[in-house]
């Protein structure tokens, strides 16, 4: 996946492909920093090590749903059923991603937990990297310039295998 760096455009906050998947595929175990979620600003407490994990695992307690979930530092992560039939997704560089059972847009629609739909699938998300937490203290601070997601030339490249 490429894209050309277009002049006057902001920056975007993740460049990554989500795969969507029967939810029948809810056993996650990925290489990479874990075993909590991180980010490029937010990855000092993870560890690399193999992990694993479930969609609706991955979500984070917040008093309103919000994306969660991230890993850095990627190697390969698998999604599989629980016959362990499912997919791989691995690259030469490192790479972020997640697995979590509700997509962006219904997490950012919804007020409070119970109001989630029903879980129907598993998205898989593959990113060249999103840009870091920010709130360095508590009067809003930005993301710092370093983890930002500029607009600028990026190219993501991985690998799907069935397993």
């Amino acid at each position: 996946m490429d894209y050309e760096k277009v002049e006057g455009l902001p920056e975007v906050p993740d460049f990554s492909m989500v795969l969507t998947l029967p939810c029948d595929y809810d056993q996650i175990r990925y290489y990479g920093y874990g075993p909590a979620d991180n980010y490029i600003d937010r990855q000092s407490g993870a560890r690399l090590g193999i992990f694993e994990s479930t969609p609706q695992g991955e979500m984070q307690p917040y008093l309103r749903p919000q994306d969660c979930g991230n890993h850095c530092g990627i190697r390969w992560i698998e999604a599989t059923d629980r016959r362990g039939r499912g997919i791989r997704l691995c690259s030469s560089v490192p790479f972020e991603a997640s697995a979590l059972p509700y997509t962006a847009h219904e997490l950012e629609n919804a007020r409070h937990i119970y109001d989630l739909p029903q879980i129907h699938h598993t998205y898989l998300r593959a990113s060249l990297g999103m840009c870091g937490v920010g709130g360095d203290d508590s009067w809003g601070a930005p993301v710092l310039d370093e983890y930002r997601m500029k607009n600028e030339n990026k190219q993501l490249e991985f690998w799907l295998k069935g397993i």
